[in-house]
């Protein structure tokens, strides 16, 4: 049911396969059981993409339910024997990949005996996951927006502009917006969590036609900004503790930071 699972999640069997670290055909092989089985077709093949059928949904639903049980039924065990013992599926969006693994790593050292999984998607993903008792919980950066969930913000971030060491801007000071109008700009793609907040910032700054380039990730805009290329905006988080992790300048320009709650 895992593997099952796994397809749904990825929405491919060959991201299932990088997932589950097996290969594709086992997947498959899996899957064709799995329907014969139960006398149902669970996925429709669009493209490369499996999609998952009505019968599919209901048994993708079915499966976090048992799974949340099963999790129980270990928890309760491991009670009974007086040790903490279980498994914790933890969901994160790209934007917590450099806070949240540092924490599970001391969560794990002082429960050695629950068992630890994470998963990393864009923020949608992990909230349909969350919904669908897949994950146990789900870390994103930015308040749900689904009735059916509770969100709390439990840190604020900061999205700051940063450019290489070398670069001129890197110590110079008393800048305005108008010194990087100039300036290439790189920011990630549409729709991820913290582009609204920075297109709000350019906006106002009057550099909305300065972006360059739209990046999958932020290690693929600290790549662009180390290579000199111009100016990225990317969370302060993911420059390490006290932006010291990467060396690029975070610039000092009044109202080019924002906040950005984590919830």
């Amino acid at each position: 049911m895992f593997k099952f699972c796994a397809v749904v999640d990825e929405g491919s069997l060959s991201r299932a396969s990088k997932r589950l670290f097996m290969s594709q055909p086992a997947i498959s092989a899996h899957i064709k059981s799995l329907e014969e089985q139960l006398g149902l077709t669970l996925f429709h093949r669009v493209g490369r993409r499996s999609v998952v059928g009505k019968a599919g949904e209901v048994l993708y639903q079915m499966a976090g339910e048992l799974f949340a049980l099963a999790d129980d039924l270990k928890t309760v065990t491991g009670d009974l024997r007086g040790t903490q013992f279980g498994r914790i599926h933890v969901g994160i969006s790209l934007e917590w990949e450099h806070l949240l693994p540092r924490a599970l790593g001391r969560y794990k050292a002082a429960y050695p005996a629950v068992e630890g999984l994470l998963t990393v998607h864009e923020g949608d993903e992990v909230e349909k996951m969350t919904l669908g008792r897949m994950i146990d919980v789900g870390f994103i950066s930015r308040a749900s927006t689904r009735p059916e969930l509770e969100s709390q913000p439990i840190l604020v971030d900061e999205i700051v502009p940063i450019v290489n060491q070398d670069h001129p801007l890197a110590n110079a000071i008393d800048l305005t917006p108008k010194d990087l109008s100039r300036e290439m700009i790189f920011v990630r793609e549409s729709g991820s969590t913290g582009r609204e907040t920075t297109d709000k910032m350019l906006q106002g700054c009057g550099l909305s036609d300065q972006i360059a380039m739209e990046a999958a990730s932020h290690e693929a805009i600290r790549a662009l900004v180390l290579a000199g290329a111009g100016v990225g905006f990317v969370p302060r988080s993911c420059l390490g503790p006290n932006g010291s992790a990467v060396p690029v300048s975070i610039i000092d320009l009044p109202g080019l930071c924002a906040p950005l709650n984590r919830t």
